[in-house]
Formats: structure tokens, C-alpha cells, sequence
């Protein structure tokens, strides 16, 4: 069973901080910042260690999941892509008669 990080807790009670981090950390708003923008829009207390820990546990694996699957993606694309254009390659080759003997 997969143990919640503070700032999911506190996305219990706060509905939207989690993702609020999320959008501040991809901003590449430092996890000092956070603390501050935490306390202002949602009156909530915190030293940096939650948040950095948070990035390190969700976020960042969130992040490289995503990199993953859009690598995939434009792989799959790519070779998609080749098998077309070797296809129509082939259909412009023109046919030759084989010879007589």
C-alpha cells in the first residue's frame, strides 16, 4: 500500500495543493518558494523537507513516466513513419520484365 507524502494529505483537506505544487514545481519555482506561496494561498505551515519530498517521490517519478511514454510515442512514430515511407518507395520502383532466355 502506497504511504501518502505530506503535501497529499494536506491535498485532502486542501483540495488542489498537490496539483498547485505539481504546476509550481514544473515552473521551476524552488521548493523555499513553495513554502511561502503554501502559507499564502492555503494558510498552511511548512518547512521545505515535505515539499522536497514530494518531488522526489511523485513529481519527479510522474515526470519521467510521462518523458517515458512520450519517447515511446515519437519512437512507434518514427517507425511508422519508415514503414511508409519504404512502402511507397517500393510502389515507385518501376517493374521490370524478367528477361528471356
Amino acid at each position: 500500500m502506497k504511504q501518502l507524502t505530506k503535501i497529499e494529505q494536506l491535498d485532502a483537506r486542501f483540495p488542489g495543493l498537490a496539483d498547485d505544487v505539481r504546476n509550481w514545481f514544473a515552473k521551476g519555482v524552488t521548493s523555499e518558494q513553495i513554502v511561502a506561496l503554501l502559507f499564502e494561498k492555503y494558510r498552511v505551515s511548512l518547512t521545505t523537507s515535505p515539499i522536497s519530498s514530494f518531488r522526489n517521490k511523485r513529481w519527479a517519478r510522474e515526470r519521467e513516466r510521462i518523458e517515458e511514454a512520450r519517447i515511446s510515442a515519437l519512437v512507434a512514430l518514427e517507425v511508422a513513419r519508415e514503414e511508409e515511407i519504404k512502402a511507397s518507395m517500393v510502389s515507385l520502383v518501376p517493374r521490370t520484365s524478367e528477361p528471356k532466355r
